[in-house]
């Protein structure tokens, strides 16, 4: 995360992409997140770095499930919606909407069912994506607006929840 410049975080890079699923497997959540803020601070290996951590969430090529998997910090294949959301998930997938080019995130996420996001945007750990979301300049228009539009008939429950209001 504090790493000077681009040829210092090439150094380490390397080494950790490749254990991504024995990081996720054993905990280590905070060093993905770790190198996912260094990437967005140094704008390099975005790309790299996303499909990576989909190999290690057991999404498909078009990354799909990576909102859903990246919240729960859980492999597709042993993801079920009662998991709760993991901070440093979260983290994460607000990092990722950083990116330069989001639309795999984006798509992802305007995917969920509208409870699924409502349920998301009302836990005090996922409340802020809907933040990033709205606030990052990679994102376009069109996909605020899409977003608007998937959350309609949630609003009431968004706004009576202590942490969905912030959405």
């Amino acid at each position: 995360e504090h790493v000077p410049n681009n040829e210092r975080f090439m150094t380490g890079f390397a080494e950790v992409l490749a254990d991504f699923e024995k990081l996720i497997q054993k905990g280590y959540t905070g060093v993905i997140l770790s190198v996912v803020k260094a990437s967005v601070r140094l704008k390099c290996e975005q790309a790299t770095i996303l499909q990576n951590l989909g190999k290690a969430l057991h999404c498909n090529d078009n990354l799909d499930e990576i909102a859903m998997t990246c919240i729960k910090m859980m492999p597709n294949d042993k993801l079920n919606e009662e998991l709760p959301i993991n901070l440093h998930g979260s983290l994460i997938l607000q990092e990722l909407l950083a990116f330069n080019k989001p639309i795999q995130i984006v798509r992802s996420l305007l995917n969920l069912e509208a409870h699924v996001l409502r349920k998301i945007f009302s836990d005090p750990r996922g409340s802020h994506i809907v933040n990033r979301f709205v606030s990052s300049t990679t994102i376009g228009e069109k996909s605020r607006d899409a977003l608007v539009k998937q959350l309609s008939g949630e609003y009431v429950s968004l706004a009576c929840s202590k942490h969905g209001s912030y959405a």
